[in-house]
């Protein structure tokens, strides 16, 4: 819900072009497969705008964050397999907004957008895909109370943790998983990642701020809800 009393859903479809779009953010036809949609309804649940946001891949859109303030920007994370993620709303990006990780790693990969209100619709403001070689999904977001939307916090699923988020860099600022923990072939496990959400003098928005694993070589673990006090 954002200032305005507006509600903003995400989910994934594969309805293509059946979907009921309305003011789009992404120009043209989706391809075939499972896509991500957005939709915000008024405080009488009426539409204001619907859209289908695809890649050449499948994406799934599984957690949604609203600023509660003017701005009203919203931020997603779910997962995709798109090498060309969501298409020309993704490719036009600035290297500036693309984040940490421009390219999608592995079979698929969680990621982070954000979306800037532009009339009756949304941009794309940053767009980054997070993980490694491996399989990751983005299951949760929240924004940072604390100063407000500086940062969010995702909370998924990875078994890229040799890896994750890219190449040879498991964890920043926080525990890791340690080498003996890590079983092979490696298990699924929790993690827990925080984004900068705004670019200042000390930070660039989509960049890492914080990230680590939880779980064991014992157990698979899900991260699914996330919150801040």
């Amino acid at each position: 819900i954002d200032s305005l009393q507006n509600a903003v859903v995400t989910g994934y479809t594969q309805s293509g072009i059946g979907f009921p779009e309305w003011n789009p953010i992404e120009p043209g036809t989706p391809t075939i497969g499972q896509h991500i949609f957005v939709a915000k309804f008024n405080s009488i649940g009426l539409l204001q705008t619907s859209s289908v946001l695809f890649g050449n891949g499948s994406e799934k859109g599984l957690g949604i964050a609203v600023e509660p303030t003017a701005t009203g920007k919203v931020h997603l994370t779910g997962s995709t397999s798109s090498s060309a993620l969501f298409g020309p709303a993704f490719l036009s990006l600035s290297a500036a907004q693309t984040g940490f990780q421009a390219s999608l790693l592995g079979s698929t990969n969680a990621f982070y957008l954000q979306l800037a209100p532009s009339g009756s619709s949304y941009t794309v403001a940053v767009g980054t895909y997070l993980g490694g070689f491996g399989s990751d999904s983005g299951n949760a977001i929240v924004v940072d109370p604390t100063p407000l939307a500086a940062s969010v916090v995702i909370v998924g699923t990875s078994n890229s943790f040799r890896t994750f988020p890219f190449f040879n860099f498991p964890c920043l600022n926080s525990a890791c998983l340690t080498t003996g923990a890590l079983s092979s072939p490696p298990r699924t496990h929790a993690f827990a990642t925080q984004i900068a959400a705004v670019t200042n003098f000390s930070q660039k928005a989509g960049f890492l701020l914080n990230s680590f694993h939880i779980g064991s070589n014992a157990e698979s673990e899900v991260g699914l809800a996330a919150a801040f006090d």
